[in-house]
């Protein structure tokens, strides 16, 4: 599943994919702090949900579809994978 930013009108429909469809990974690119997109890590982590950050230049093969990510850009700080 991928979150293309922590905005409510992409974040709020998230809950529902989470709780009705398997999920095998949670891609998002630009952390926000706020309580919806926190919460929603929070719900991945609690269904044992991989966080992975996905950043300008990163390519994906995923199942019939490749492509690479334009933004946000690069974080050299930032973990590619959260594991808790």
């Amino acid at each position: 599943m991928a979150l293309a930013h922590a905005h409510h009108d992409d974040l709020d429909g998230l809950y529902s994919v989470l709780a009705n469809l398997k999920v095998g990974e949670l891609w998002i690119g630009k952390d926000e702090e706020t309580v919806a997109f926190l919460g929603l890590l929070l719900e991945a982590r609690a269904r044992g949900i991989p966080i992975v950050w996905k950043m300008e230049g990163r390519d994906f093969d995923w199942d019939a579809v490749t492509g690479q990510v334009l933004w946000p850009p690069m974080c050299r700080r930032c973990p590619t994978t959260i594991r808790w």
